[in-house]
Order: structure tokens, then C-alpha cells, then sequence
């Protein structure tokens, strides 16, 4: 494990994901950005909630950073797509791994899902 606290406090652009698919490398790899957040944010123990936006940056903004993908954010005019989460704050999003979800591509929903879960 890379000490990611050292590396973002020397600015550092940190990104974090997983191309294992339950495979002989990685059994429980089911290709989720909210999931690879939560294990990051255990093995890094980044628990505060600053340090939990930028686990999040490290699996969306980040990670498009450095594969040239488009990470314009929330803002009037950017492409649509992105993931809508039934939560409230970033811990609770983790908290409920996978939870209520919706995924939207290009302003269309394309899939969701939802899981019973334990809240707070």
C-alpha cells in the first residue's frame, strides 16, 4: 500500500481503481469506483471527512485525469454522466457499499440498483 497521506500532503495527484473481475488475482473484484473507495480509504486509514473527498477524487476526478478522460464536475454544459448515491455524506456512501444507486450516461439512466442496508 502506497502512503497516500505522504503523497497527497506533497501534492502528489493520487488515483485509485481495479481492473479485477473476480479473478484468480482478485476474487471479490466486481468493478465498483464506490467500493475501491471504501478499501482505499481502510488500507490508507483516511477517515475524516476531507480525507474522504479526496478518496473519492482519487476513484472519479483522478482517475479520468489520468487516463485523458473528461472530469469537468457538476457544472451547466458538462457531458452527463455520472452516479446519483441515496445518501446524505460521503461516509455514508461507504457505509451502505453498494446502496441505493443510480447510474446515468449522457443524461440517460442506464442502470441502478439497490441493496438493503444498515443506516445511521
Amino acid at each position: 500500500m502506497a502512503r497516500l497521506r505522504s503523497l497527497l500532503a506533497h501534492g502528489v495527484t493520487v488515483a485509485a481503481g481495479g481492473d479485477n473481475m473476480n479473478d484468480m488475482w482478485f476474487p471479490f473484484g466486481r468493478l465498483d469506483p464506490a467500493e475501491v473507495a471504501m478499501v482505499t480509504a481502510i488500507a490508507a486509514r483516511m477517515w475524516s471527512d476531507r480525507q474522504l473527498r479526496q478518496v473519492f477524487d482519487m476513484v472519479t476526478v483522478n482517475a479520468a485525469h489520468y487516463v485523458g478522460a473528461p472530469a469537468e464536475g457538476m457544472q451547466v454544459g458538462a457531458v452527463a454522466d455520472l452516479v446519483l448515491f441515496s445518501a446524505t455524506r460521503l461516509s455514508d456512501v461507504l457505509r451502505n457499499a453498494p446502496g441505493r444507486r443510480t447510474t446515468i450516461k449522457r443524461g440517460r439512466i442506464v442502470g441502478g440498483g439497490t441493496s438493503t442496508v444498515w443506516t445511521t
